[in-house]
């Protein structure tokens, strides 16, 4: 029973106030960053590899804080595909060619 309440943190209250908080951090660290590079452009200096990397973690950043922040819990909610966008099962034939068969 203890696995299972670990496994589901994330569907409480508190799970959710956590994921959208951890966004909104997320955010605010690249919102740092970002003012921490324009304030670099601004003084005329070719950007190096300290800033390009910034310039990464602040996408990846804006990227999973935006996610965490909108979505929160329902980040984690099962989605049902189409069996038209499901993958092929690929068997090999006995002539060593490989045919796709769908399932």
């Amino acid at each position: 029973m203890a696995i299972m309440a670990k496994m589901v943190w994330h569907r409480s209250r508190k799970g959710d106030l956590a994921l959208r908080s951890g966004g909104l951090v997320c955010l605010l660290l690249s919102g740092g960053i970002l003012a921490l590079l324009i304030a670099h452009h601004l003084r005329h200096h070719p950007p190096g590899f300290g800033e390009i990397v910034l310039a990464m973690v602040g996408v990846v950043a804006v990227s999973a804080g935006g996610c965490l922040l909108l979505l929160g819990r329902h980040l984690f909610d099962e989605i049902v595909v189409s069996s038209r966008w499901g993958g092929r099962v690929h068997l090999a034939s006995g002539d060593g060619a490989d045919e796709p068969l769908r399932p």
